[in-house]
């Protein structure tokens, strides 16, 4: 017994979509392939020359990224704001750390 859709269904309901990639679509797949290999290939020789302790620092940097995401969202939610790390920073630690955090995103 299937319940999967017959041909002419999945013709008419995805009858709007379009197959087309753009060059920049493009670009970026290449691109996130490329750099992916080279995290693969630059975690085996850490690996190799480190042993499996690597493993942990990727984890404890893994959890230090993904706190500051949510703590970011946090604050995205609470002060809706264009500018948005300069702004928080100068809500939460002075002006002048909001000054420096918009100069060195400038500077980058």
């Amino acid at each position: 017994m299937t319940t999967g859709l017959s041909d002419n269904e999945a013709i008419t309901r995805e009858g709007g979509l379009h197959r087309t990639l753009g060059k920049r679509q493009i670009t970026m797949i290449g691109l996130g392939g490329a750099i992916g290999t080279g995290l693969f290939m630059g975690s085996g020789i850490a690996i190799g020359y480190a042993g499996p302790a690597v493993l942990l620092s990727y984890l404890i940097a893994a959890l230090i990224a993904v706190i500051m995401v949510f703590s970011l969202s946090e604050m995205a939610v609470v002060h809706p704001t264009a500018g948005s790390f300069g702004t928080y920073a100068e809500i939460y630690l002075g002006p002048f750390a909001g000054f420096l955090i918009r100069y060195t995103y400038w500077i980058q």
